[in-house]
C-alpha cells in the first residue's frame, strides 16, 4: 500500500469520525455562496439571491463550528426579501456570531469597494435598519465595516465608527470594529481610543516570499497583539487547506525554492503558536472565524476530502479560544410546571400530547424517579431555593412565613449572583416564588434580556396552567386546544371510579398540561432565536405532584413524583445519560438545586442536602424523604421515606383521616362524585381509600408490585424486617434534620 495514501486515508477517516461530534468553543466560520472568488464570496443576498440548501445547512451544523460570520452590504440592508433570507439562515444556525458590513457598493456590484465609507449617512441608515431586524438575537454582534482604507487618520476612522454606531442606535458593547487596512493594524485603532472589541484578519500573504516561516508568522501576530487589552476577534483567517494533502505537497514542493516551507502550512502553525502565547499572556482572543474559500476559491473546500487534514488544523486552532471567551459558563433555565406528576407523552402517559417536552427529552436526560420533598408548592419550593429540607428551615407549612433562615443558609439565587450570574424571575410567565422567609432582592430582574452583554443568567419560570384554576378556566383552555383530550381515551388510576365526571376532570387536567407544553415550546424557541440555545441548560420539572385526590397534599407517589428533564447541549458535559436516554435511579428535587450550582461552577455549601446530578457516574439515591405539614387550615403531620422498591409513611394524626382543606374540596370535582358513590355503596375497596377515616398510623407499600399504593403491608408478617429498616431510616432523618415541623415528643417518638 502506498504509505502516503495510507496516511491520508487514516487522517480523513479520523477527521470524519470526530468532525460531526462538535465541541464547545467559539469556533467561527465565514459563510459565503459557492460562486465567485474569495473577493466575491461575501454573503450578499440582495446581490446573489442565494439560498443555502438543506444539505449544506446540515453539513455546516454538523461541523465543529459554533459561530458564523455573515457579510452583508448596504443593498442587503434595504432589501426586505434579502433580510428575510438572512434571518432564516441565522435562525437555522443558532443566531450566534457576527453580521459584518462588507462594503458600501452600489446596487448590483459584488467586488470590494475602495475601503472607505463614501456616504456615512447611507451606511448609518443601513445599520439602523439591519439592527432593528436582528436586535433580539442576543447571540449576534455587529462588525461595522470590513477592512477600512483611505482614512486621513485612524482617529477620523474611529470617530466615524462611533458616529455610525450611535446614530444607528446599536449598543456599543454589541459592536466590533476592524483594524486599519486589511484589519491587520489593530494597534492604531486602540491608540485612537477604541475600547471595545476589535477585529483582526490574517492570511499567509501578510508576509513576503522568503519570510513565510512559522516563526515569522507567530512574530507577526504577536507584534500586532502586543499590549492590546481589548477583546480581539479574528473575524477572518484562512489558508489553502489542500496544502496539507500529502499528494498535493509533492506538487507544491516542486514549485518552491529549495528549503522554503509551504506558506499555508507555516501560516497555520504560526497562528496556532501565536494564539497559544497570546492567551498565555492573558490576552482575550475570544473568537476565530475561518475563511474557507481562501486561495483555492472553493467556498466549500472545508468539506472536501483533499482538505480533511488541513481542516483538522483549523479545528485545533479554533479550540484555543475556548478558555478565553468572555464567559462560557452556561445559562440555566429552571422551568417549574405547577402541580403535575409524570403525565407527559414522553413518560408514556396515554391521551396527552406534549411534543415540546418530548423534544426536550429526546435531546436531554429524562429522570423517571424524581421526588420532591413535600407534596405542596410552598414547602417544596422553599426546599429547592435553599437546597435543604424545608423541615430544617421552618418553611414546612403552606403559606406560613418565618422570621429568618437559619444562620449560613442562603437562597441559591444569591449564591449565583455572587458568582456573576444574572438572576431572572418569570421572563414573561408566572413569577411565583412562594418563599416563606425574608428574601430581599431574591432575583435581579424579570427577564434575562436585562443582563449585561455576555453575562450568564439563571432564570426561574413557572408554568401555571396545570394549577387548579377558577371555575371555567380549564374549560376555556380546552376550547382553545387544537386537539382536546378525549375523556374516553384517558386511563384513570384504580382508586378513581370510572365515571364521566372523573374522566372529564382528568381530561381537563391533561389539557392544562398541553397548554403548559405550548409555553415550554415558546421558551425553547426563544433560546434558539436568540442564539443562546447551545449554551443554555434547560431544566424542566414539576414543583410537586398532580392536583388530584391522593396526589397533591399527600405523600403517595402521585403527590411527590415529578417530571424531570434536563437538556445540556454543551459537548463533553458530564451527563448521567446520553441524549434521549433515561436515568432510573432515585433523585430528589434538592439535587436539582445542587446541579444548578454545579453547572455554574459554584462549590456546594456544606449545609446542602442535595448532590449534583451532572455526573457521568451518577448513582441514584438509596432512599428519598418527604414531609407534609400545614396545608391551609388543615394541620396533618406526615413523614415518609421511599426506596426504589418500598414506601413507608408515618401519619402523626391518623384520627383526622384523609381530610382535605376547603380549597381542595372546592377544586376536586371527583370528590363529590366519590362521596356520592360511597354513600350508594358503589365504590371498590381501592376507591374507598379516599374516604377512609381514621387512616393508618403506618403505611408500607411494595411499589414494584403495587405502584398505586393500595395494599398496606405495615401489618404483614412477611414485611416486618423491611418495616423496621424504614422506620429507622425515617427516625434518623427526623433527628438529623431537627425536624422543625414536629414537636420534641414527636421527634423522639419511636414506632414498635
Amino acid at each position: 500500500m502506498n504509505p502516503t495514501l495510507s496516511l491520508l486515508r487514516f487522517c480523513v477517516i479520523g477527521f470524519t469520525a470526530i468532525h460531526f461530534t462538535g465541541v464547545s468553543f467559539a469556533a467561527g466560520l465565514n459563510l459565503a455562496p459557492k460562486r465567485g472568488t474569495s473577493n466575491q464570496g461575501a454573503f450578499l443576498p440582495g446581490v446573489f439571491g442565494y439560498h443555502y440548501s438543506d444539505e449544506e445547512i446540515e453539513r455546516i451544523r454538523g461541523a465543529h463550528f459554533t459561530h458564523f460570520r455573515y457579510p452583508v452590504n448596504v443593498e442587503t440592508c434595504f432589501n426586505s426579501a434579502a433580510l428575510d433570507r438572512l434571518a432564516a439562515l441565522t435562525d437555522r444556525l443558532g443566531n450566534r456570531g457576527i453580521v459584518c458590513m462588507w462594503d458600501t457598493n452600489e446596487v448590483g456590484e459584488v467586488d470590494h469597494g475602495d475601503g472607505r465609507i463614501n456616504d456615512v449617512n447611507q451606511l448609518t441608515r443601513a445599520w439602523k435598519n439591519l439592527y432593528q431586524r436582528f436586535k433580539d438575537r442576543d447571540g449576534l454582534r455587529f462588525e461595522i465595516f470590513n477592512e477600512p482604507f483611505g482614512y486621513d487618520s485612524t482617529e477620523n476612522y474611529v470617530a466615524t465608527m462611533r458616529s455610525v454606531i450611535q446614530n444607528a442606535g446599536i449598543p456599543i458593547d454589541h459592536c466590533i470594529i476592524d483594524g486599519i487596512g486589511y484589519a491587520e493594524d489593530i494597534r492604531s485603532v486602540v491608540d485612537a481610543g477604541w475600547e471595545g472589541a476589535i477585529a483582526y484578519h490574517f492570511y499567509p500573504n501578510w508576509l513576503p516570499d522568503g519570510k513565510r516561516t512559522a516563526e515569522n508568522y507567530t512574530k507577526l501576530i504577536l507584534d500586532a497583539f502586543e499590549g492590546i487589552e481589548n477583546e480581539i476577534v479574528i473575524t477572518e483567517f484562512g489558508a489553502d487547506l489542500s496544502s496539507f494533502d500529502p499528494r498535493r505537497q509533492v506538487r507544491r514542493r516542486s514549485r518552491r525554492p529549495e528549503g522554503q516551507p509551504d506558506k499555508d502550512i507555516a501560516a497555520l502553525a504560526g497562528v496556532e503558536d501565536a494564539l497559544a502565547k497570546a492567551i498565555a499572556r492573558g490576552q482575550r482572543v475570544t473568537e476565530t472565524y475561518h475563511w474557507h474559500g481562501w486561495d483555492n476559491h472553493d467556498s466549500y473546500s472545508f468539506w472536501s476530502e483533499r482538505n480533511a487534514i488541513g481542516a483538522e488544523r483549523i479545528k485545533a486552532i479554533q479550540s484555543l479560544t475556548s478558555s478565553v471567551s468572555p464567559d462560557q459558563r452556561p445559562n440555566i433555565i429552571w422551568i417549574m410546571a405547577e402541580d403535575i406528576s409524570t403525565e407527559l407523552s414522553c413518560y408514556g402517559h396515554p391521551a396527552v400530547q406534549t411534543p415540546n417536552a418530548d423534544r426536550l427529552a429526546a435531546e436531554g436526560v429524562r429522570f423517571t424517579n424524581a421526588f420532591c420533598t413535600a407534596p405542596s408548592c410552598t414547602p417544596s419550593r422553599n426546599a429547592m431555593i435553599t437546597g435543604v429540607y424545608q423541615t430544617r428551615t421552618g418553611t414546612q407549612n403552606q403559606r406560613m412565613k418565618v422570621d429568618r433562615l437559619p444562620d449560613g443558609i442562603r437562597p441559591i439565587t444569591h449564591l449565583l449572583r455572587d458568582a456573576g450570574y444574572y438572576t431572572a424571575l418569570a421572563c414573561g410567565y408566572s413569577g411565583k416564588t412562594d418563599v416563606m422567609f425574608p428574601a430581599p432582592n431574591l432575583f435581579d430582574g424579570n427577564d434575562w434580556s436585562k443582563r449585561k452583554k455576555g453575562q450568564p443568567f439563571f432564570a426561574q419560570i413557572t408554568l401555571y396552567h396545570s394549577h387548579r384554576q377558577p371555575k371555567g378556566v380549564w374549560e376555556k383552555i380546552r376550547s382553545l386546544s387544537k386537539h382536546p383530550v378525549d375523556p374516553d381515551e384517558v386511563e384513570l388510576p384504580p382508586y378513581f371510579p370510572d365515571h364521566p365526571e372523573c374522566r372529564k376532570d382528568w381530561a381537563l387536567y391533561l389539557d392544562s398540561i398541553e397548554r403548559n407544553d405550548l409555553q415550554l415550546g415558546q421558551i425553547l424557541n426563544r433560546l434558539r432565536n436568540e442564539g443562546i440555545e447551545d449554551n443554555t441548560v434547560v431544566i424542566f420539572m414539576g414543583d410537586n405532584g398532580r392536583c388530584h385526590l391522593r396526589g397533591k397534599c399527600w405523600c403517595y407517589d402521585p403527590g411527590l413524583l415529578v417530571p424531570l428533564i434536563i437538556r445540556d447541549p454543551r459537548q463533553n458535559s458530564q451527563t448521567p445519560a446520553g441524549p434521549g436516554e433515561t436515568f432510573d435511579g432515585l433523585v430528589s428535587t434538592l439535587d436539582i438545586s445542587a446541579t444548578v450550582l454545579d453547572l455554574a461552577g459554584i462549590e456546594l455549601p456544606e449545609y446542602f442536602d442535595g448532590k449534583t446530578l451532572w455526573n457521568a457516574n451518577l448513582q441514584g439515591r438509596s432512599h428519598v424523604f418527604a414531609a407534609r405539614d400545614l396545608v391551609d387550615e388543615v394541620m396533618d403531620h406526615i413523614r415518609c421515606v421511599r426506596t426504589p422498591r418500598f414506601k413507608y409513611i408515618r401519619n402523626y394524626k391518623p384520627e383526622i383521616g384523609y381530610h382535605e382543606c376547603e380549597y381542595v374540596r372546592e377544586h376536586r370535582p371527583m370528590l363529590s362524585v366519590i362521596e356520592q358513590l360511597g354513600a350508594e355503596g358503589k365504590l371498590t375497596e381501592a376507591q374507598q381509600l379516599i374516604l377512609k377515616s381514621p387512616k393508618p398510623m403506618e403505611e408500607l407499600y411494595d411499589i414494584e408490585s403495587d405502584p398505586h399504593e393500595i395494599n398496606n403491608l405495615a401489618e404483614s408478617s412477611d414485611h416486618q424486617e423491611t418495616l423496621a429498616e424504614l422506620r429507622e431510616l425515617l427516625d434518623d432523618w427526623i433527628q438529623s434534620t431537627n425536624d422543625t415541623g414536629l414537636t420534641e415528643d414527636q421527634r423522639s417518638q419511636t414506632m414498635n
